[in-house]
C-alpha cells in the first residue's frame, strides 16, 4: 500500500496478539501511525470501546491510497465498566466474520485492559472453552492488569452462564490452542485425586470429632 506522505507506522499503545493474524488487543490507537501498524499486520476491522473518543480513521483514508483497514465499529462503554453482554456478542460476532474472510480484528479501550480484558475474556470462554475464572486468569497472564473492576469480573462469570449450554468451539483452524492456554488443566485423573484427598481429610476430621 502507498502513502500520501511520509507517515511511519507505529505500533499502539499496550499491542499484544491474543491470537496471531486473527485477533490484537490494545490501548487507543490515537495516531495515524497506529492504524497503519495495524494495516501493515493485516487488521482490517477495529472494534472501539471507548465512549470518550473514535479513532482517527478518516486522517487514515486521507493519507492512504488504498486502506485496508475498512471499518470502526464504536460500541460506548463508560470507563471501569463491562461491555453489556448484547455488546460482547457484538464483538465476538464481528471477530468471527473477519477471520472466516482471513481478516484480523483490533479491539482498543483507553489502555486495552479493562473494557478489552472483558471482551477477551468472554472471547476464551466462547472460542477456547473456558470457563470464566480460567478465562480472566488468561487475560491477566498475557495483559498484566487486565479487567480492572469486580463489574467486569462478573460480567464474563454472567456471559458464561448464559452461554455454557450453547458453547460452540470454532473449526480447528480457529480453535484457541489449549496447549498455549497455560491454566490449569482438571483431568479424571486429578478429580480423583482430588476425590481420595477430600474422602480421607473427611475421614481424620471424623476420627479427631469422636
Amino acid at each position: 500500500m502507498s502513502y500520501q506522505e511520509e507517515i511511519s507506522p507505529k505500533k499502539p499503545p499496550n499491542f499484544s496478539w491474543i491470537q496471531e493474524g486473527k485477533l490484537c488487543a490494545m490501548g487507543f490507537p490515537e495516531e495515524v501511525g497506529h492504524l497503519m501498524y495495524l494495516q501493515e499486520h493485516g487488521v482490517t476491522h477495529l472494534i472501539s470501546l471507548t465512549a470518550e473518543r473514535e479513532p482517527p480513521i478518516e486522517r487514515l483514508q486521507g493519507k492512504c491510497e488504498d486502506p485496508t483497514l475498512h471499518s470502526v465499529l464504536p460500541l460506548v462503554v463508560i470507563d471501569f465498566t463491562p461491555p453489556s453482554i448484547s455488546q460482547i456478542e457484538r464483538c465476538l460476532d464481528i471477530i468471527e466474520e473477519e477471520n472466516m474472510g482471513q481478516g484480523a480484528v483490533g479491539i482498543h479501550c483507553a489502555k486495552g485492559y479493562g473494557r478489552t480484558g472483558t471482551v477477551i475474556a468472554c472471547y476464551y470462554v466462547k472460542m477456547g472453552g473456558l470457563t470464566a475464572v480460567h478465562a480472566i486468569e488468561k487475560v491477566r497472564m498475557d495483559r498484566p492488569g487486565s479487567l480492572e473492576t469486580d463489574d467486569q469480573e462478573n460480567r464474563v462469570c454472567e456471559f458464561e452462564s448464559m452461554n455454557k449450554n450453547r458453547i460452540v468451539i470454532s473449526p480447528a483452524d480457529q480453535v484457541i490452542d489449549k496447549a498455549r492456554m497455560d491454566v490449569p488443566d482438571v483431568s479424571p485423573e486429578t478429580e480423583d485425586q482430588n476425590s481420595t484427598i477430600s474422602e480421607e481429610s473427611t475421614t481424620k476430621i471424623k476420627t479427631v470429632a469422636s
